[in-house]
């Protein structure tokens, strides 16, 4: 039997896959390494321009550097492989799945071509377990770096049923650029894709600068022990504020055993659904540090364990630590036990807590930073939050600006002394020119004949 044209045999070559990535014809081919026989050393892999699959049997490889290009496809049997004699793994139960053991020290594993004009696109990576050099202090697993190259990175590609652990670095990097979006890996979907941290490492997977569209859908990113590090990063790069990520969305997230599950530095249209957090000082923690804000945050539908947010009185599920972040909304979550703060929140964030089950044994959740408090202006900013207290003035008030929709109700209410209202701008008061406060005064949005906000209730003390 002779190696058809373009079905090779890597056993059939001393130099096993790289030497069976020569020999395929300049437009692709498929590649199997499956055989007993085969060379186990993957040594550099880099297709080129040629559309090249490969498929790797249940044995352990040894691997340097994949540069993921066009059409890449590495095909293994399962993420469960692994060594004899761990908890899961034995001689007479053995785990019988692909691994690639890196040799390639501190560098990473697999990267992106530092070229223009080189997107990787199609790339489909599945069924393996990939781990870390032996005593590296700062390896990557994965490094899709764009950050420096234009239109560039990893396209339209599938990553499934693939663990990583090992690595010191990083497990999964995604690296864009700072101030634009010329070059970035987008429309990736990751798949049941698990990292474990090593004790003390760099984040599992980290996401900065110009990133778009990428989904995480039964993933796995966490840490060795509570108090470990962070699992996860999402944000801006230093001295950019033009280039961060973009609609990343993540369904049923597992991020456990850490000092804090995702902290989040910038990004637009971020969101969690149904996540699952155990074992962790901090669940989300939103900053501002390189001038990448927040904007659109979702958590919703969550499970947050009894052993989470406690830290001695500075442990929370979320903590939004920057005034600039807004649309953040906490919604339908579940949280057990007693953390130290549900909600961390600092004034003038705009922060949506609804329908939350929690603390049913107390007077209610502990929160602070919800509900916004300001002084009054002829025009107030009040973003997307329903409760805002105002500071004693006599400025009337006659602008509301909000995102708020119609329908939606907003609540003011006076800090020790009155605050006026008056017709003119976007409020609508019926006919009287001012109207001044000693308590409560909740408006409603409506846009019959504009855009404007409505009285509905008023509350005084006697």
């Amino acid at each position: 039997m002779q190696n058809l044209s373009n079905i090779l045999f890597a056993d059939r070559f001393s130099g096993g896959v790289s030497a069976a990535i020569t020999a395929c014809p300049a437009n692709g081919c498929i590649i199997y390494a499956t055989a007993p026989t085969v060379n186990l050393n993957l040594g550099n892999i880099d297709p080129g321009f040629k559309a090249i699959t490969i498929y790797l049997g249940p044995y352990t490889y040894t691997v340097r550097q994949i540069t993921l290009r066009k059409s890449l496809k590495i095909i293994g049997m399962g993420a469960s492989g692994g060594p004899n004699g761990s908890i899961t793994c034995s001689v007479a139960a053995p785990c019988n799945g692909t691994t690639l053991q890196s040799i390639n020290g501190n560098n990473p594993v697999f990267v992106v071509p530092q070229a223009n004009n080189a997107p990787a696109r199609s790339v489909l990576l599945s069924g393996f377990l990939l781990l870390g050099s032996v005593g590296n202090t700062s390896e990557d697993g994965f490094f899709l770096d764009t950050s420096s190259s234009i239109n560039s990175g990893l396209w339209y590609s599938t990553f499934e049923d693939i663990s990583v652990s090992g690595f010191a670095g990083i497990g999964i990097h995604i690296k864009g650029r700072n101030n634009d979006f010329v070059s970035g890996t987008q429309w990736v979907l990751f798949n049941n894709v698990l990292v474990f941290r090593t004790g003390g490492g760099g984040n599992a997977l980290r996401m900065e600068g110009a990133v778009f569209e990428l989904r995480f859908r039964n993933c796995e990113f966490d840490g060795q022990a509570i108090g470990d590090g962070t699992n996860i990063y999402i944000g801006g790069l230093a001295g950019g504020s033009s280039g961060y990520p973009m609609t990343i969305v993540f369904e049923g997230l597992v991020s456990q055993a850490a000092a804090l599950a995702v902290q989040i530095d910038g990004g637009v249209n971020l969101a969690f659904h149904g996540s699952h957090h155990e074992k962790l000082w901090g669940a989300y923690h939103i900053i501002d540090t390189t001038l990448v804000h927040t904007k659109g945050l979702t958590i919703d539908d969550s499970n947050f364990a009894a052993n989470v947010g406690i830290n001695g009185g500075a442990g929370y599920e979320l903590n939004v630590d920057a005034t600039t972040a807004s649309g953040i909304f906490f919604v339908h979550n579940r949280m057990y036990g007693s953390p130290d703060f549900v909600v961390k929140g600092t004034n003038l964030a705009s922060v949506v807590y609804q329908d939350n089950l929690c603390c049913e044994t107390f007077s209610g959740p502990p929160a602070s930073g919800i509900t916004t408090q300001m002084s009054p202006a002829t025009s107030i900013h009040i973003r997307g939050v329903h409760s805002i207290g105002l500071n004693p003035s006599s400025t009337p008030i006659t602008t509301i600006q909000s995102g708020l929709g119609p329908g939606e109700l907003v609540t003011f209410f006076t800090l020790g002394g009155t605050v006026t209202f008056g017709a003119g701008g976007n409020i609508d008061l019926m006919g009287m020119s001012t109207l001044t406060v000693n308590g409560t005064i909740t408006f409603v949005r409506s846009d019959l004949g504009g855009l404007y906000w409505k009285p509905v209730s008023q509350w005084s003390p006697k």
